[in-house]
């Protein structure tokens, strides 16, 4: 597909006002100011064209809402990528992190579903299994669990599908035990949405 680029600001003036973005926040020293910063640059590189940049500052932007907890915010660029790049993979993979964080099954499958169907495409199905495994270890719902082991499942990955199986049949046969507190499952989210290709496969 082809782009046509805005002329209103040459690649010098962009890279110019960008520096001087990142500049301010970082004097300004305020949690989410280096993500409201790279997501402005994000934005300004879109409106000029230039949608590779933009989609590599919207990615800088998420880790940095991840960093100081700032998860709808973070989502909201998820959303954003994907208007721009319908195939993007990690986006995906991060709506899905923040669902299972904010307890909303229904949206927890529908993300985990189509961040599978993403890494399949992109033939990231090793990490996708990665990740799967550890939302199969992380999410609290045995409803979300369950659909993360057919996902598993479908991806060949026959053991790790009967380990998440194994623990949602024997949550469902004995009384409750108390779960993993919020901080700690959002601890994990932060932690598994961030990480890079190499980080997931030595896991």
């Amino acid at each position: 597909m082809m782009f046509r680029r805005n002329p209103r600001r040459s690649r010098d003036q962009l890279e110019k006002e960008v520096s001087g973005l990142l500049a301010k926040a970082d004097v300004d020293r305020m949690p989410g100011s280096d993500a409201a910063a790279l997501n402005t640059a994000g934005d300004l590189y879109k409106e000029s064209g230039y949608y590779d940049q933009a989609l590599a500052y919207y990615g800088m932007a998420i880790d940095a809402y991840l960093r100081v907890e700032r998860w709808d915010s973070s989502a909201s660029i998820c959303r954003k990528v994907l208007r721009l790049s319908p195939t993007a993979v990690r986006a995906r993979c991060t709506l899905a992190w923040l669902a299972i964080g904010k307890g909303i099954p229904v949206e927890a499958q529908a993300h985990i579903r189509g961040y599978v169907n993403a890494a399949v495409r992109a033939g990231r199905d090793n990490l996708a299994v990665a990740q799967l495994k550890r939302m199969g270890d992380a999410a609290p719902s045995p409803s979300v669990r369950q659909a993360v082991a057919e996902q598993l499942l479908d991806l060949g990955a026959d053991k790790a599908a009967d380990h998440v199986f194994g623990t949602v049949f024997r949550e469902r046969n004995r009384p409750a035990a108390a779960g993993s507190t919020n901080d700690l499952l959002w601890s994990t989210v932060r932690r598994a949405a961030m990480l890079g290709p190499t980080e997931l496969i030595k896991r």
